[in-house]
């Protein structure tokens, strides 16, 4: 059953459900948000990625589908690309729909060796970590991430007309400053933050409040849908006006439904011995047997994989 047509007989999928990949993936390859959002993903990367620079190694950090990856890997600057994800049922689509190296782990212990990568991207993983790991999950990219490397984080962003700032099916609202402050806190130079989807939340949001609609159990999950052709063509008309005003005159949009942070790690690579220090000591609530680390390990998006690290030479094109 596709996106378009699911509705009362069949409950959105959760992100616990083995199905909401397969829908993910429909999303993916067909929603005018999925391809405006990688617009926008690109337009970032080409813009800081210096000239003439070629082989990067690339990881995407929660590759659901696998569709970043497979993107990744079409970018000419890109070498190698590693992908990871703690749901099984995740990996074995990403193998079949990229060519990248696809691995089982967390966002929040990245199986890899310290300096590994040039760049990292992380889409919609920030939301479903439990709460105030988030930043643990930006000093794991700090380290893995070579000096210079960039990181380009998105999440969901606040509403446009308030509410919660966390519902138990799609994660926490960020505001973007609070996003910029943790991703900051771990060491990364920001180069470029905004809000994007901007005038699409502002009808959507006022669509929900004419319906007077509020959220139910049945609503949770993975509820958009496919829209006609028409309106997918219109959008994606939109979504490339948003892209120009990021991108190319680097416009900061004061809201929308979701958020970008492209960072980098200094090319001084500074000490950060607190931060470092705790990751290499492992000295942190995970080892401590806090609440805390209890819900982290357990955490259904999230779980934490001890495998052995992958050597990462093996992953390279053309070796």
């Amino acid at each position: 059953m596709s996106i378009a047509t699911f509705g009362k007989t069949e409950s959105p999928p959760t992100i616990d459900e083995p199905r909401y990949f397969d829908r993910l993936a429909e999303v993916d390859d067909a929603h005018w948000w999925s391809r405006g959002m990688w617009r926008i993903a690109a337009g970032l990367l080409d813009r800081s990625t210096p000239p003439n620079r070629s082989r990067l190694r690339a990881l995407d950090v929660g590759c659901g589908a696998g569709t970043t990856a497979a993107r990744l890997g079409e970018r000419r600057e890109i070498g190698s690309v590693v992908a990871l994800d703690p749901r099984s049922e995740a990996i074995e689509l990403a193998r079949r729909r990229s060519s990248a190296s696809v691995f089982l782990g967390s966002a929040l212990e990245l199986p890899f060796e310290s300096t590994s990568f040039d760049i990292i991207t992380c889409f919609d993983v920030y939301q479903h970590l439990p709460i105030g790991f988030d930043r643990r999950a930006a000093l794991e990219s700090f380290r893995v991430l070579k000096a210079g490397g960039r990181l380009l984080v998105r999440t969901n962003a606040r509403r446009v007309f308030g509410g919660v700032d966390r519902d138990p099916s799609s994660g926490p609202y960020y505001r973007l400053g609070d996003l910029v402050a943790t991703i900051a806190e771990a060491g990364f130079n920001i180069l470029q933050s905004t809000y994007v989807n901007c005038i699409p939340a502002i009808f959507a949001e006022a669509r929900s409040l004419v319906r007077s609609r509020r959220r139910t159990s049945d609503e949770r999950g993975l509820t958009i849908r496919i829209p006609s052709i028409a309106i997918n063509r219109v959008m994606k008309r939109w979504i490339a006006v948003e892209a120009s005003a990021v991108v190319r005159l680097r416009c900061r949009l004061p809201f929308g439904h979701s958020a970008y942070v492209l960072a980098q790690k200094p090319f001084d690579d500074p000490a950060r011995k607190a931060a470092e220090g705790d990751l290499s000591s492992r000295s942190t609530a995970f080892d401590r047997g806090n609440d805390s680390a209890d819900e982290a390990r357990t955490c259904g998006a999230w779980r934490i994989d001890r495998t052995p690290r992958p050597p990462f030479d093996q992953t390279r094109k053309g070796d």
